[in-house]
């Protein structure tokens, strides 16, 4: 991840941060993380996001659908366990994030 510039022109941060998760393994970083290995302060990135109307929890959020998704379609990994594996404290959390993401609950997604 070649950033480093800081609030250069051009520098699409919604962009570098969602290839900076998608290549990330688990757990996937907090924004103080993910803004450290893009060479920026948590605050710095919260505000560029923000100035090309992103937000970090919106994209780690994505991220999180994209990855359960692909989980729950091989069918193997338990709820519970891939509720903890993509960062959630309580298996009730991601069923209700994965409910607000897709309209059902992850146990229906995955009939």
């Amino acid at each position: 991840m070649s950033v480093g510039k800081r609030n250069a022109p051009g520098v699409d941060w919604t962009a570098q941060v969602t290839q900076l998760l998608a290549l990330s393994g688990l757990p996937l970083p907090s924004l103080d993380e993910a803004a450290r290995q893009l060479h920026v302060s948590g605050r710095s990135l919260r505000r560029y996001l923000a100035e090309q109307g992103g937000c970090y929890q919106r994209l780690l959020d994505q991220e999180r659908r994209q990855r359960a998704l692909r989980c729950l379609q091989d069918g193997k990994t338990p709820i519970a366990e891939l509720a903890f594996e993509m960062g959630f404290s309580d298996p009730s959390n991601f069923r209700r994030a994965f409910k607000r993401w897709t309209g059902k609950g992850p146990g229906c997604y995955r009939e």
